[in-house]
């Protein structure tokens, strides 16, 4: 009988959920998070133990026998925000163990498509805020950037920071999901919304120092601009608007 799998939301739990559900070689009715969970009246649920051991061994054996590229795929899958994910990253290594590693590049097949699709858009909105992450300095040290993404794109983008500003202490918040990356100038650290994250919300920019850059940013978009070129639409394009509260040169 099909069952419904249980794990905590972490990566390595999808990882241990995921192998236990591609050795009963059964789809599941659903793989759910433990805060999502809603039990199934004529279906089994089955709690997934996170093993971290278990998870690298787990993707170990997809990056040999399938390929780096499906792990990118599965990762990023993970990282957005699609209901369903889990499942839809079910069907896409089933899939994938019984054609081959090859199988990966059938596009419009119906467990591979989705994945690609929901991985790029990740990719996409990856790229995006990577160019457009915003930095204020805070507090005479801190760095802090806040941006609101579709996805979970923050681990994504943190190592490009940690080598754009390796000795510089820095937060990326989320907004919106109440989570941010800490760089501490040796190792990133996950954080949580919470009192100090609110505090650094509404702390004003350092007037010895970020004020003066802010205004010279402001200054160096304007002076850029050409009147003649103006093209909204395709600003636009490249650059949302959902994305124009958080840039400097917007506010």
């Amino acid at each position: 009988m099909s069952a419904q799998y249980a794990y905590d939301g972490s990566f390595p739990g999808l990882l241990c959920a995921l192998c236990a559900a591609l050795t009963a070689r059964e789809r599941p009715l659903d793989i759910v998070a433990d805060r999502e969970l809603q039990p199934m009246l004529l279906a089994p649920t089955i709690p997934i133990t996170t093993d971290e051991e278990k998870a690298d061994r787990f993707m170990g054996r997809i990056d040999d026998t399938m390929g780096r590229h499906v792990r990118r795929n599965l990762v990023r899958t993970f990282l957005s925000d699609t209901p369903g994910r889990e499942l839809l990253i079910y069907d896409y290594l089933s899939f994938i163990r019984e054609k081959g590693p090859n199988a990966d590049g059938h596009l419009t097949h119906p467990a591979v498509a989705p994945v690609h699709a929901v991985a790029r858009k990740v990719t996409v909105e990856a790229h995006r805020l990577t160019g457009m992450a915003r930095f204020t300095r805070v507090a005479g040290e801190l760095l802090v950037a806040v941006m609101e993404p579709r996805h979970r794109v923050l681990p994504l983008i943190a190592p490009h920071f940690t080598r754009r500003f390796p000795v510089d202490r820095w937060v990326m918040l989320d907004v919106g999901r109440g989570t941010g990356l800490y760089w501490d100038m040796k190792e990133l650290h996950e954080v949580e919304s919470g009192p100090e994250t609110t505090r650094l919300l509404n702390t004003p920019p350092d007037s010895a120092t970020g004020d003066i850059y802010e205004k010279m940013w402001r200054q160096y978009f304007k002076d850029i601009a050409i009147p003649e070129r103006k093209n909204p639409r395709c600003q636009k394009r490249f650059m949302p608007t959902r994305y124009w509260k958080y840039l400097t040169e917007k506010r």
